[in-house]
């Protein structure tokens, strides 16, 4: 998949929309807002269709005597597909998901499952060691343009980061609305996930103090996107990008989607289900009925 701006190149061709300035015409913030729009459209529809496409799995230590777990920071509302536990990392117990009623807070012990509510997943009953694997549906990072070109970092901790501005995607009143950004490479990878911000302006932003963590780094020619947990390219497989193009192109020639002509709104649909039925079928492997209950297994 290409980077954000451009596929908004491309829409902007085919909408007519090529010609903009800070008072007139389609600026790239919304057109922005149109592709995380189509973003957030395909998603509905791969998790509607029940893909495992977003699944991602996760470890976190067990607490002795903990109910409730957070769920990943990440999750797509609470999208959980399995929790597994293990007291060595290597034999693996599913656990069942059970109701409010099966709720058990007394004893610490042998796990058999974990219920839901909208703020934690709880055990039940609460363990005393060993470790839970979380598979769950994993949010997309929100699309966000290049607001800003690094030229060089100030302080270790990191305390200010110079921008270049006579990069034409700056955008430090952009930037200004949001407590956080982003970093990401050239070629789109991201670098640093969230760092706060004070103020931006055309040269500078001021960072309260930041400590690169294992893994990150910020260099002379990184981009700069708004808010945390952006990302400047979609990531789904290349086959989604005509689509994503297609839903902003249609946004910017006609507006909010709710007046589209049945012709367009047509066109969107046949698209979105081609591509819903390759999500529908990503495994060709047989997939047997498991066997959940192992009681019965012995008489045999």
């Amino acid at each position: 998949m290409r980077y954000l701006e451009l596929l908004i190149d491309r829409s902007r061709e085919l909408s007519q929309n090529t010609r903009y300035d800070a008072n007139s015409g389609v600026s790239q913030r919304v057109f922005t807002q149109f592709f995380q729009n189509a973003q957030d459209f395909i998603v509905r529809e791969i998790i509607n269709s029940k893909s495992k496409y977003f699944i991602l799995p996760v470890v976190v230590p067990v607490v002795s005597g903990q109910e409730p777990y957070a769920y990943p920071s990440d999750i797509m509302l609470q999208g959980i597909d399995t929790i597994e536990w293990s007291d060595n990392l290597k034999t693996w117990l599913f656990l069942e998901k059970n109701i409010t009623k099966d709720r058990t807070t007394s004893v610490s012990g042998y796990p058999y499952g974990y219920w839901l509510n909208r703020s934690y997943i709880n055990l039940t009953p609460p363990l005393q060691g060993g470790y839970l694997r979380i598979t769950y549906n994993k949010r997309p990072k929100r699309l966000e343009k290049r607001s800003a070109l690094v030229v060089s970092t100030t302080g270790s901790p990191i305390t200010s980061i110079t921008i270049d501005p006579a990069y034409t995607g700056t955008d430090p009143t952009y930037l200004s609305q949001f407590q956080f950004i982003s970093i990401v490479g050239k070629d789109g990878v991201v670098k640093v996930s969230a760092i706060p911000i004070t103020t931006v302006t055309t040269t500078t932003i001021t960072v309260p103090s930041y400590a690169l963590q294992t893994g990150e780094a910020i260099a002379a020619g990184d981009y700069v996107l708004a808010d945390k947990n952006t990302a400047n390219i979609p990531d789904y497989d290349d086959i989604c990008e005509s689509f994503l193009i297609l839903h902003s192109t249609y946004q910017a020639k006609y507006g909010d989607s709710s007046t589209w002509s049945k012709e367009v709104a047509a066109d969107v649909g046949v698209h979105a289900k081609q591509i819903i039925a390759l999500f529908a079928t990503l495994s060709e492997d047989v997939s047997h009925i498991p066997i959940v209950n192992t009681d019965f297994l012995a008489l045999w």
